[in-house]
């Protein structure tokens, strides 16, 4: 990439992320403290680690210190008095302990209860750009993809909305994100310890974050075990000697996670019957099962209700049933339209003898792709599954794999007329700022009870101790937003420029001609005739 180039990845980078960080961060200011339903037991969570406990999913919400947190649980029955989210592993929860243990000590803990989303959201914004690292090395020629991408990410309403709470999805995307990086690095760019360790690092974080981590921990194993038989097999050595060689790489990452993560999920499996802890909730909370995965998935409006989820941040609340947010979600036809098209051009020239199926070991990037893809499947699998024990049907628990989905959405937009100089893509967005605002005041007047002739927003301003004028907080935050947008159009725009195009393709990564074993010794061959 060229200097030009990458000033202008930055400019639109620089742009996404602000855009990101203002919309996140309005919704952390002005949603209701403890109004979502889970808040409250993340916090509870977060505080007993603080104190050095480690809490289970009966253990009682602390609520000495929160006059507001124990008004707000005393009509609640014991079960949603607890810490029901302890089945879910302690990292999240370490790294908000420090704010919320010193509001409790200075007498200001809803102050620090904002501050603690505040963090949540420079974390998420931290994932989305490394979410834009991961597209480069899935897609080296094409900068604009990286700027589209994390454009793409940052003005999803559902991911801006819990990204301002106290919920963990925010670190699992970032930490889920992170491994995917450092898994596709090793499998593109090929093996050494340095990216083995790497990848064993920010596994064993994703896996301390989420249960869905688990699912991050083998699709980066199976990126493990791919660059190593690759590289072993170029170099001339028989199959049964690559295999064992990418089996003892990819069990660095195994131990790894399993010395660093693997008490807790034993620990569940001890306390609860099973390493999520999701049918003791099931029981503890009485849920029914509405049907088998198979019933689940079979359903034509689960699917179309995840891509309603997707794009409105307040589907499921009540108040806003049949509300012109449900089709919000049609936007999300504009890059599925262009992916198609993409999609059938490639194919179109793909499709000769011999061509298609060769393609995935000429270039490891492709094999890179359909791991991320397998992922998405996987994780759709689990909230099948969680679904029919019982569970709600949360979209955030797709978030570890928002790259894939933004990435797809980029080269969708790219795909369509006038996509060469970003201009669907620059459409997209400027038609997504008004939208998250709007469904930040629609969500507000679910959550908000607002003041006689006040609005909702009004009233959470107040609440939140910012000025009681919305135009005080609005006209800076469009302002902010328009500034961001602009930086990512002008980066959109000059990427696709003439001048700059068209782009050489990247040579393929040299193979390592001599394997390596863990000690860095080279390793003798065997003759395969």
């Amino acid at each position: 990439m060229r200097a030009f180039e990458r000033s202008l990845v930055r400019l639109g980078l620089g742009g996404a992320m602000l855009t990101f960080v203002v919309l996140a961060g309005l919704n952390a200011w002005t949603t209701p403290l403890f109004a979502q339903p889970d808040e409250a037991s993340h916090y509870g969570y977060a505080l007993l680690v603080s104190s050095g406990r480690l809490p289970t999913v009966t253990t009682p919400i602390p609520t000495e210190d929160v006059p507001e947190l124990r008004a707000l649980l005393g009509p609640r029955d014991q079960a949603h008095r607890s810490v029901w989210t302890a089945n879910h592993p302690p990292l999240f929860y370490a790294v908000m302990a420090a704010p919320v243990r010193v509001g409790v000590l200075t007498g200001h803990p809803l102050g620090a209860l904002r501050a603690a989303r505040m963090l949540s959201v420079a974390i998420a914004a931290a994932g989305i750009l490394l979410l834009a690292l991961l597209v480069r090395e899935l897609v080296p020629g094409r900068p604009e993809l990286m700027v589209a991408a994390a454009g793409v990410a940052a003005i999803v309403p559902s991911f801006v909305a819990v990204a301002g709470l106290l919920y963990n999805d925010s670190l699992a995307f970032a930490t889920s994100t992170a491994a995917l990086l450092a898994g596709v690095r090793f499998l593109v760019r090929g093996p050494s310890r340095g990216r083995l360790g790497m990848v064993a690092v920010t596994a064993s974080l994703a896996a301390l974050t989420r249960a869905s981590g688990l699912v991050v921990v083998g699709i980066v194993g199976l990126a493990v075990l791919a660059a190593v038989w690759r590289q072993r097999r170029a170099a001339g050595l028989p199959w049964r000697r690559a295999a064992l060689g990418a089996f003892g790489w990819g069990s660095v990452v195994g131990a790894a996670v399993l010395a660093s993560a693997g008490w807790f999920y034993l620990r569940n499996l001890s306390l609860y019957g099973d390493l999520t802890g999701a049918s003791a909730l099931f029981d503890m909370f009485k849920r029914t099962s509405p049907g088998s995965v198979l019933e689940v998935v079979r359903v034509r409006s689960y699917w179309i209700n995840q891509a309603k989820r997707f794009w409105d941040s307040t589907f499921d609340h009540e108040i806003t049933s049949g509300s012109a947010a449900h089709k919000v979600w049609w936007v999300g036809v504009l890059p599925t339209v262009g992916f198609a098209v993409f999609a059938g051009r490639r194919l179109g020239r793909l499709w000769r003898p011999g061509r298609l199926g060769s393609l995935p070991r000429r270039d490891p990037r492709w094999v890179a792709a359909a791991l991320l893809v397998a992922m998405l499947v996987l994780l759709d699998a689990m909230l099948a599954q969680f679904i029919s024990g019982g569970g709600g049907p949360h979209i955030r628990y797709l978030f570890p794999d928002l790259a894939i989905i933004a990435l797809a959405a980029a080269i969708g937009l790219a795909s369509l007329p006038g996509g060469r100089r970003g201009l669907p893509a620059i459409a997209l967005l400027g038609v997504a700022l008004p939208v998250n605002l709007w469904l930040l005041d629609l969500q507000l007047w679910a959550l908000v009870r607002p003041r006689d002739g006040e609005g909702a927003f009004r009233t959470a301003l107040t609440a939140a101790g910012l000025p009681a004028r919305p135009l005080l907080v609005l006209v800076p935050a469009a302002a902010l937003l328009a500034a961001a947008l602009a930086l990512q159009a002008l980066a959109l725009w000059s990427l696709g420029s003439r001048d700059l195009a068209p782009r050489p393709a990247p040579p393929e990564p040299p193979l390592v001609p001599e394997p390596l074993a863990l000690d860095g010794r080279p390793i003798a061959l065997e003759p395969t005739s």
